[in-house]
């Protein structure tokens, strides 16, 4: 089976919500070991009192194998087999783990995000391994959790720092996280932007709504510091007229006041900061509280930070060249670089290898009626093939 439809449909039809991969792996392994894959299952997360299954399968060529070559020419793919629950399946078009197709599109949480790239190398690796393998000198590794819509901790990196204490580390990671914006190919990811939440408590004066300018309003302060939180040039300031500029999200607001004619003492914020390199997030934090304490005052309120990922750029100029070289060559278009998003596993990755992330058209991830044209499949099935060739042909990137 190395349809790319059918693998597809294979995998949607595991309700493999975060972590349980409902039988998934037990499937996949026997699938990837009649290919020549060795296959290690790692579960982590013993102390949370559940397990995640992950998994890494590695493929060395006949050549590297007879040559007693280990690591010469590796390239690994990596994706996510876990999905977001599907939400009230009323909703849905069709059930969201029966793997429908209709009008020309394929149906089921985790279509796009991500089961679809998924079986795109799966099925492209299949298809390489059948008409190259005997004349191959390198590897292929598999990098599969089922975490990363959770917390993602028990996931890609406890199985990356696996993988590199084995010596497998690749030379180059492809990530299938959906990149796509109209069509397959028009976009891939080098870089991702950090995360940083902060949660502010705002120490106010209360008093009768009649009466503002007896009181100070902590609600009004939020709304102020948050104002000037989004100004372009506190963030030009700190890092120049050239910086790409973070994105504020105010997550949730609230306050003590019950009564309708009196405003509240205390009023607290949840404020999330996405910001791209060269930022890091203590630079972003130490802004955060500049601010606060001109807009707020510093003993008028209290902040946590938490950082949920630095912001990172993975790949050179030529690996970037390279793979759109490649998408041109086989799509006929060249693919710009997406900016936004939120994060993924590339930002473990990049920790031990150049990875971009390419995969399927993103728009209906995580939404009822999530689905992708079976045409797109065959397309970015189509780019991973192209992507494999060129890597083992040419010895690795240039």
């Amino acid at each position: 089976m190395t349809d790319v439809l059918e693998l597809a449909q294979r995998l949607l039809r595991f309700r493999s919500v975060t972590p349980d991969d409902d039988g998934l792996y037990d499937w996949l392994v026997p699938w990837l070991e009649s290919l020549g894959f060795r296959c290690y299952r790692h579960r982590f997360g013993r102390e949370k009192g559940y397990y995640v299954d992950n998994l890494y399968a590695r493929w060395r060529g006949s050549k590297s194998q007879r040559d007693g070559n280990k690591q010469a020419c590796a390239l690994a793919f990596a994706g996510h087999t876990d999905v977001v629950p599907s939400g009230d399946e009323s909703q849905w078009r069709f059930p969201p783990f029966a793997a429908h197709v209709a009008d020309g599109a394929l149906f089921g949480r985790g279509t796009v995000d991500m089961k679809g790239g998924v079986a795109c190398f799966l099925s492209a690796c299949a298809d390489f391994i059948s008409t190259n393998g005997s004349k191959t000198d390198g590897s292929i590794g598999l990098l599969l959790t089922n975490d990363e819509e959770g917390e993602a901790r028990y996931g890609m990196d406890p199985l990356l720092r696996w993988v590199d204490a084995e010596g497998y580390t690749p030379q180059l990671c492809v990530l299938g996280e959906p990149t796509a914006q109209k069509k397959v190919g028009d976009a891939y990811r080098s870089s991702r932007r950090g995360s940083l939440h902060m949660t502010i408590r705002v120490q106010g004066k209360s008093g009768h709504s009649a009466y503002p300018t007896t009181n100070r309003n902590p609600i009004e302060l939020l709304m102020a510091l948050v104002s000037q939180l989004k100004a372009p040039a506190v963030w030009q300031t700190a890092k120049g007229a050239d910086s790409e500029l973070p994105d504020i999200a105010v997550l949730s607001l609230q306050s003590g006041s019950e009564a309708s004619n009196v405003t509240p003492e205390l009023a607290s914020a949840h404020v999330n900061v996405r910001f791209a390199a060269p930022y890091t997030s203590e630079q972003v934090r130490a802004l955060l509280t500049s601010v606060s304490d001109k807009v707020v005052g510093r003993s008028s309120y209290q902040a946590e930070f938490h950082v949920s990922s630095e912001a990172f750029v993975s790949c050179q100029s030529n690996v970037v060249a390279w793979l759109c070289d490649t998408c041109e060559a086989t799509l006929g278009y060249r693919p710009f670089e997406a900016r936004g998003g939120g994060t993924s596993d590339a930002r473990f990755i990049h920790q031990y290898c150049p990875v971009i992330e390419l995969g399927l058209v993103g728009a209906s991830m995580h939404q009822s009626n999530e689905a992708c044209l079976v045409e797109d499949l065959h397309r970015l099935r189509d780019v991973y093939g192209a992507l494999i060739h060129r890597f083992f042909d040419e010895g690795g990137v240039p």
